[in-house]
């Protein structure tokens, strides 16, 4: 009998979008007080005939290096549904909706509000992209429409490296925006650029038809990698291989992965799943300085 069990997580950054004017007059811990009320109480039912609903469960929060963190599960439930009874008293069969509440399934989750990160658990039963997209639902149900958010995955680096590396790269287009608030060293330039210009989004072409680019670190085009596999932007490339020319994306499925094993999730697994991303980074950083 096996004493743990291998669980995978991915990471995201979760973006917030209003206009620029309301933006600037809200107060520094507006967002992180509404990540909060969120997974407190929210409850989002969507609206079509399969009568799904999803809701949070806020478990506790933790300090960790200085920084309040949210933890909790997510998960969608069957709410009414119709169903075959039986009454014992008039011994009648009828079909009625009940109200069933069964948890069909649900995720653990961390959030750092400060970062706007999230890491949390991917299952057969709750694909990544399922989890995004209602946890999305659920928070611009839960506030209207004045603001709304959406998640980027964390990208692993060194698959978009891998992906790009080994074919001539004839031109690359990225869609970017600065980042909030990280500092890489890897991207710290471009994303310089992109703030001291105050911009939310930036289109930046590059190219070499004759030659092909390079993914030298210090170049533009190695930096917008970086950038992408931060979550802050996306990019589509037209890459020569064996005299045939092909499109590729950072929007293909290399999210960054990792899979821990563990013997239960509880609140005292949180700082060690938290420990395995920021070793990634470590380790991604020691190997590009060799």
């Amino acid at each position: 009998m096996r004493d743990t069990y291998p669980h995978e997580f991915l990471m995201g950054v979760i973006h917030l979008h209003m206009q620029t004017k309301i933006h600037d007059t809200l107060p520094k811990t507006f967002f992180r007080d509404r990540l909060h009320k969120l997974v407190k109480e929210g409850i989002y039912k969507e609206p079509n005939r399969w009568r799904k609903v999803w809701a949070f469960e806020l478990l506790g929060q933790l300090q960790f290096e200085e920084e309040i963190l949210l933890y909790g599960l997510f998960g969608k439930i069957t709410g009414k549904g119709m169903e075959s009874t039986f009454n014992m008293q008039s011994h009648h069969y009828s079909r009625e909706y009940i109200e069933k509440n069964i948890a069909e399934a649900y995720s653990f989750f961390i959030i750092n509000p400060e970062h706007q990160t999230i890491i949390f658990e991917e299952k057969a039963s709750l694909k990544y992209k399922h989890f995004i997209r209602m946890f999305k639902h659920s928070y611009n149900d839960f506030y209207g429409t004045q603001d709304e958010i959406t998640i980027d995955m964390v990208k692993d680096e060194d698959k978009l490296l891998e992906d790009l590396g080994s074919k001539k790269i004839l031109y690359i287009e990225f869609d970017l925006q600065p980042s909030n608030p990280d500092d890489e060293e890897d991207f710290r330039p471009i994303d310089t650029l992109l703030r001291k210009a105050q911009v939310k989004k930036a289109r930046i072409k590059i190219e070499n038809l004759s030659n092909g680019l390079n993914l030298d670190k210090e170049g533009l085009a190695r930096q917008g990698v970086a950038l992408t596999s931060a979550s802050y932007g996306k990019y589509r490339a037209q890459v020569e291989q064996d005299g045939r020319k092909k499109i590729i994306s950072s929007e293909k499925d290399k999210v960054l992965r990792e899979t821990i094993e563990l013997d239960k999730l509880s609140p005292e697994k949180v700082p060690s799943i938290l420990k395995r991303f920021e070793s990634y980074k470590k380790k991604e950083k020691d190997g590009k300085d060799e």
